[in-house]
């Protein structure tokens, strides 16, 4: 079906994950709330989210980094390595999202602030230039560092910006866990592809540590996950309640213990459900505690 094509090519199981960063920022900016803003932020994020998923599948097609026979692809359909959909229309795909992306954007700067525009623009270009060009974020070597800065800070608090019409430290601060959490979705990648991605020269934080180095940092920062919403907590950052995020601390475990033993193909996706249900778990934390 074509609609599973397209969901595939813009790889449409991600899109999750920007709700909850969305919802978050939006979660810590109450009492002020403007649901049409909220909606339409959340259909530009995702916008803008597949614009990056398709650049970086055709790029990584024209370097050469997805090929038939490695166990990447293996793992999740190619649709350009399968034939199914042209190069040109992914870049029809890759326009129809732009202006999507700039339209919720001019939406969102109308009803509270101009200024929101700039945040959209650096993630306009974390869209972009992610996988385009030699000197592109990835193939610096900087992914890892990019995807924590755009889908932790950079959305949480552009949400809580269009919410409250103003900047603040926490949203910035709090984000962390999530920001964390949708990093370890792309090294759990890195980790379980290092061998195709050095044959491909793919240039990331796993590739240049090595995979047990990689399976420490990947322990560190999970660990971090929930120690950084611990201390939030006692700073008094984020209610109470927020601790229901320590419901997630088993399948983590096992998630943590999947990794040091045989990474499964589908690791990405689970460390993708556990992050929905960790940010589910905190949003409904600071919700509550708006009510408590």
């Amino acid at each position: 079906m074509d609609v599973l094509k397209w969901m595939a090519a813009i790889r449409a199981w991600s899109f999750p994950l920007n709700f909850v960063s969305v919802t978050l920022g939006v979660a810590l900016a109450l009492p002020k709330f403007d649901l049409a803003v909220y909606v339409v932020m959340i259909i530009g994020v995702v916008a803008l989210n597949g614009i990056a998923n398709v650049v970086n599948e055709i790029y990584d097609f024209k370097y050469g980094i997805d090929k038939r026979k490695d166990s990447a692809s293996e793992g999740q359909w190619h649709p350009l390595i399968a034939k199914s959909i042209t190069i040109k229309k992914l870049w029809y795909a890759v326009i129809f999202m732009s202006a999507v992306a700039l339209l919720c954007g001019l939406y969102v700067a109308m009803e509270s602030s101009y200024w929101i525009l700039i945040l959209g623009f650096v993630g306009a270009g974390f869209a972009y230039f992610y996988t385009i060009g030699k000197k592109s974020i990835k193939a610096l070597g900087l992914g890892e560092v990019a995807v924590f800065l755009v889908y932790g800070p950079l959305i949480v608090e552009s949400a809580f910006f269009a919410e409250s019409g103003s900047l603040s430290l926490i949203p910035i601060v709090v984000s962390i866990p999530i920001g964390l959490l949708i990093t370890l979705v792309l090294i759990a990648n890195n980790i379980r592809d290092i061998d195709e991605d050095k044959k491909a020269h793919v240039h990331s934080v796993v590739t240049a540590i090595g995979k047990y180095s990689s399976l420490a940092l990947f322990s560190g920062l999970l660990a971090a996950v929930y120690v950084t919403t611990i201390l939030f907590v006692i700073l008094k950052m984020i209610p109470l309640l927020s601790l229901l995020v320590l419901i997630s601390a088993y399948p983590a475990y096992g998630i943590w213990k999947m990794m040091h033993e045989k990474i499964a193909r589908d690791a990405p996706a689970r460390i993708s459900r556990l992050t929905l249900l960790f940010g589910i778990l905190m949003i409904i934390g600071i919700l509550f505690g708006h009510i408590v």
